[in-house]
């Protein structure tokens, strides 16, 4: 039996004042979908150490990097789209990512979701 798609929304207040060091995480609220799974998005506004351009010097250019985390229960197979939207709710960034099974405590993600 095919479960019904939850949607989840997350919000991200004053983004300009949240660490830019590469690496650092911002972790959301948990929150649980219609099915009782929880989850919890991590957002790096400076990007992982890995994907910043020019090595790590002062002056690079990170990504914004998200990632979701299963921190309910049991594995579950995910398939999701993260959106970000601008202050008027417009849709300014869209990533979708391939199904795949999320583990308990695992993260999935997209390391450069937008620079």
């Amino acid at each position: 039996m095919a479960l019904k798609p939850s949607v989840l929304k997350f919000k991200i207040d004053d983004f300009e004042s949240l660490p830019s060091e590469p690496g650092k995480n911002v972790p959301s609220d948990r929150i649980t979908d219609d099915d009782g799974n929880a989850w919890r998005l991590t957002l790096k506004p400076g990007g992982t150490k890995d994907t910043v351009i020019g090595g790590g010097e002062s002056d690079a250019d990170p990504f914004v990097a998200l990632f979701l985390k299963n921190v309910g229960q049991k594995n579950l197979h995910v398939k999701f789209e993260m959106i970000l939207r601008d202050a008027r709710g417009a849709a300014y960034c869209e990533r979708c990512i391939k199904p795949t099974l999320l583990e308990v405590g695992k993260t999935y993600g997209i390391p450069k979701f937008i620079k």
